[in-house]
């Protein structure tokens, strides 16, 4: 297929973006490869879908969301359970063979026959617990719409504002400990003890397979030395955290009496599997993106008998490493990998259409085809957004645009963090960001539960807050009534 084709098959759907992923070509090539074992994972019919993916953007044909959504609809309690008892399967089968092959110290005694099948294990795995990228924020949206249409009648803020208090996950998630974790270091910390912190938590930045985003001990020792720079004892913060927790599960309790939820009732049902969804969206990403980081001793083994440089494996699209792992011979030019390496994590575009799989580089690129799903529409120059509230607040700062990791050293404390979407690598910044807005994101987000943990102000699913705000601009961030305003 050609590049006039393929504009043309692109042309003939209505496309909806879905969610703001930006991740390597290898792991968005896992996703895209994930149709193979879509309806035996989750259990949802779908045709085999295009997808567009024009910089971090993720976009699906309206109909094939469409139709998710109708699977969930009509499902209800029975369908969204089914979803999360696989889910739960799948992705902890994937995180056991993880930590069987984190716990190997060397590959090297394997021959290539049995690298190559550990490897083909491996990535099975991962791409089928990449199945559930799809459904799992289409599911979300749905559930909190089911949760609506049973509370008693209210304001649309009003019964977002019992959701929030509602569906709070009882089960932390690894962001949670590692912060409890970081704060314990700042009390007492000594190399040994900062040495066992990355060990345990090293791969949240490495999310995407962006292995060399790693977290280090320098970066570890700089969160600390910012933690006693703020001025507050560690101990009080984590009492105070666990306060906050213990507040909301009270809030949690008074208001299902207030709202007279019944025990058993299909209200109550669809809270606790919101609650069950909130923690398990973001379990599911931090075991799918920690498994490949965790293992990674696989992947070196195979880039030592490949003769190539680690780090270059990611920039493959799972064609090309099936042919690596076959072969022991780099697939693609040296010139195509330094495209790709230029193109980084903002002008990288890939595309599933049918079988085939294309790779565009390039800040034209990811112009033309988010124009091709974007259509010509153009947004006016606007001061002020509205979105939905994750945290009640009012604060005042200057605005820090965050699309990527390697923006998160521009938040300052006191600034406002202004993201797509937030995720745990981002926890460094949230630390310091006085409040957080997001484009999406819905009440199960990663960003709701986190401003909800740390009692910070936070508006979620603006839309456009990340270009109607520019860097720098100074903003006002209220919460209580969801707009987020430029000064």
């Amino acid at each position: 297929m050609n590049l006039q084709e393929l504009t043309s098959a692109i042309k003939k759907e209505d496309w909806e973006y879905l969610v703001d992923r930006r991740e390597t070509v290898l792991h968005r090539s896992f996703t895209a490869a994930c149709y193979d074992y879509f309806f035996e994972e989750t259990g949802i019919k779908i045709s085999r879908a295009t997808v567009v993916r024009p910089g971090g953007d993720v976009w699906y044909p309206q109909s094939v969301l469409e139709k998710v959504r109708e699977t969930f609809r009509r499902g209800g309690v029975a369908r969204c359970l089914d979803f999360q008892k696989r889910l739960i399967r799948t992705v902890r089968a994937l995180d056991r063979l993880a930590t069987r092959y984190e716990r190997r110290k060397s590959f090297a005694h394997f021959s290539d026959v049995q690298l190559r099948r550990m490897l083909s294990e491996f990535v099975t795995f991962t791409i089928r617990a990449n199945a559930f990228l799809l459904p799992f924020p289409v599911a979300d949206g749905v559930i909190v719409d089911l949760i609506r249409a049973e509370l008693p009648q209210a304001s649309r803020d009003q019964q977002t504002e019992w959701i929030c208090t509602l569906t709070f996950p009882v089960k932390e998630n690894a962001h949670a400990r590692e912060l409890r974790s970081l704060l314990m270091l700042a009390q007492r910390s000594n190399e040994q003890r900062i040495v066992k912190h990355r060990q345990r938590f090293s791969w949240i930045g490495a999310r995407g397979l962006w292995w060399q985003d790693a977290w280090t001990p320098a970066m570890i020792r700089a969160r600390i030395h910012a933690s006693h720079a703020a001025g507050k004892n560690p101990v009080e913060v984590i009492a105070e955290q666990r306060a906050v927790r213990r507040a909301i599960m009270y809030d949690a309790r008074r208001l299902t009496q207030t709202l007279a939820i019944k025990h058993g009732s299909r209200l109550a049902k669809l809270i606790a599997i919101a609650r069950d969804y909130a923690y398990l969206r973001t379990w599911r990403t931090d075991v799918v993106y920690g498994s490949s980081y965790r293992a990674r001793g696989l992947f070196q083994e195979l880039a030592r008998r490949s003769h190539v440089d680690y780090f270059h494996l990611p920039y493959l699209t799972f064609q090309e490493f099936q042919e690596l792992v076959l072969t022991f011979r780099f697939p693609i030019t040296q010139q195509e990998l330094r495209r790709r390496i230029a193109a980084g994590k903002d002008y990288l575009v890939t595309i599933r259409c049918g079988r085939e799989y294309f790779v565009y580089t390039g800040k034209r690129w990811v112009a033309y085809f988010q124009k091709l799903v974007r259509g010509n529409t153009q947004q006016s120059r606007v001061t002020a957004v509205r979105g939905s509230i994750a945290y009640p607040g009012v604060v005042r700062g200057r605005a820090r645009i965050v699309l990527s990791t390697d923006d998160l050293s521009k938040v300052r404390r006191g600034d406002i963090l202004v993201a797509v979407m937030t995720f745990p690598n981002f926890i460094p910044a949230m630390e310091k960001a006085a409040a957080f807005v997001t484009d999406e994101g819905g009440i199960l987000c990663h960003a709701s539960i986190v401003s909800r943990e740390m009692g910070k102000p936070c508006v979620i699913g603006t839309k456009s807050a990340t270009t109607v705000f520019r860097d720098g601009d100074r903003i006002e961030v209220d919460a209580t009534h969801c707009i987020v305003r430029k000064l």
